[in-house]
């Protein structure tokens, strides 16, 4: 249903909406005017300095939809955007713009209401340049059948919750998802496009670790809700840049930092290459510094998935030298590794209180689950949880909680969505070349890393790295079709 909507029925009405406006006495009048504006304009002496006529005619000069390209034709950027006019302006600029700005801006200034108008414009913007015949959208066998199941599915936890308004509180977030993911598979639509908005990407990475680096370098206090002092001792405080939380800040670098490196490595320019390379040093100290064990095995697991990709024969000896040089880490570091799978630690033994009292909540409402958001979980959790961590707000890990809120169609769907998306870009990166074949391999490589924050984290609970997760899979989807495009071609 949420496919025919985005795919067929709204071009549907935009053609129909042209139609009918052109042949209106209306339209006529104004036609009649922008032609009188347009003569006038050009004789100025503005006009003159910011005004040129087209070159290019449109190709179907009664369609209304091209009446707007004739106007931005004449209406020019004087010097802004290499001096496109606004009928060129790219889209992978628009929302690289748009996505770095939602990334950078502090939590405590973040709106979640923000991300939904900015996917609701890109989306509008694509289906103007769609209805143009400038744009194609994304076919249901190139979004593929997992995803499209997904967002069907995702109407169960609407359906299931007792809590309606804190349900379509979460689904909002679902649709602001889905709406950038759709968006950015069918608006980056060539290698320069998709380059020009991982650029973006890539600042958004090295911008919020040069922040994280400042937090570390003024100082950042110590939380003991987020550390179990006694086990880590000596532990500073963990750095969490613009998100909420040091374990949301590192799924985010987890996400993009492989599609950062990709994007370095489609500089013409080698010292430009190399720089932009080194710069990612940045980012790799700020993973380090949230302290996040989550993080930092998920991105190790992405490197060697990208290492696999890249050098294969040389994965055995970066595996040498990681273990090597374990020793030498910072003791705060090599402690809090120690750490990892321990019931020592308090952080650890939460989390398998939490899944217990999940596991119960889902001998009995597994088939329907129980609707979304923290709202409709934690009082039917609190039923099952056997006195142990009693206020828990979600499952504290992905796949139990879209099987909690979802039922068993959410997980079911989910796992054909991703390990489908995760396929589809291992076989489309075997005919891929030069930086798609990297970029292919980027989005395997943090599909694959993500896969183990999602077992100990619900990843998706803070909203901007669920938003992130989904530009990834908006990516990996452009991606995969520009590959088969060239290879069929």
């Amino acid at each position: 249903m949420i496919e025919a909507f985005f795919f067929s029925t709204l071009p549907a009405l935009w053609h129909r909406l042209c139609a009918l406006t052109e042949r209106s006495r209306a339209y006529a009048l104004l036609r009649r005017v922008y032609q009188c504006l347009c003569k006038a304009a050009r004789e100025s002496f503005l006009g003159a300095l910011f005004m040129r006529q087209s070159a290019r005619k449109p190709r179907t000069d009664g369609a209304f939809a091209c009446a707007l390209h004739r106007l931005g034709t004449r209406l020019h950027l004087a010097g802004a955007l290499d001096g496109r006019s606004l009928k060129k302006l790219d889209f992978s600029v628009l929302a690289g713009t748009l996505l770095l700005a939602m990334f950078l801006c502090p939590a405590r200034l973040w709106n979640n209401r923000l991300a939904l108008l900015l996917a609701l414009f890109l989306a509008g913007a694509l289906l103007v340049l769609t209805a143009a015949g400038r744009r194609k959208l994304l076919s249901v066998r190139e979004l593929g059948y997992g995803f499209a199941l997904f967002m069907a599915a995702s109407l169960c936890g609407l359906a299931s919750a007792h809590d309606l308004a804190e349900a379509v509180r979460v689904f909002a977030f679902y649709v602001t998802s889905f709406l950038l993911a759709l968006t950015l598979g069918a608006g980056l639509s060539d290698r320069a496009k998709l380059r020009r908005f991982l650029g973006f990407l890539y600042l958004a990475v090295v911008c919020t670790a040069v922040f994280a680096v400042y937090q570390r370098l003024t100082g950042v206090a110590v939380n003991s809700s987020q550390t179990d002092l006694a086990a880590n001792a000596g532990m500073p405080g963990r750095v969490y840049s613009t998100f909420e939380n040091p374990n949301n800040y590192a799924e985010f670098l987890v996400l993009l930092l492989p599609l950062s490196f990709a994007f370095t490595t489609m500089l013409q320019n080698k010292r430009a290459r190399l720089g932009a390379t080194a710069l990612l040093i940045l980012p790799l100290a700020a993973l380090a510094m949230t302290y996040s064990r989550s993080g930092w095995v998920s991105f190790a697991l992405a490197a060697a998935v990208l290492m696999f990709f890249c050098q294969k024969k040389m994965l055995p000896l970066l595996l040498l030298l990681a273990l090597l040089a374990l020793p030498l880490l910072p003791q705060t570091v090599f402690r809090r590794l120690l750490t990892i799978g321990s019931t020592s630690d308090s952080s650890n033994l939460y989390r398998v209180y939490i899944w217990r009292g999940t596991v119960g909540l889902l001998r009995r409402f597994g088939l329907t689950g129980v609707g979304f958001g923290p709202e409709n979980f934690h009082p039917v959790y609190v039923l099952f949880c056997n006195g142990h961590a009693r206020e828990a707000q979600h499952a504290h890990m992905l796949w139990l909680e879209l099987w909690a809120e979802m039922g068993i169609a959410g997980l079911l769907s989910y796992a054909a969505f991703h390990f489908g998306l995760l396929r589809r870009a291992i076989l489309a990166h075997r005919t891929a070349t030069g930086g798609l074949r990297m970029t292919l391999a980027a989005c395997a490589a943090a599909l694959t890393g993500i896969c183990f924050s999602a077992t100990v984290e619900h990843i998706w609970f803070y909203p901007r790295d669920m938003f992130a997760f989904f530009v990834l899979v908006g990516v990996t989807l452009a991606a995969i079709r520009l590959a088969n495009a060239e290879h069929s071609s």
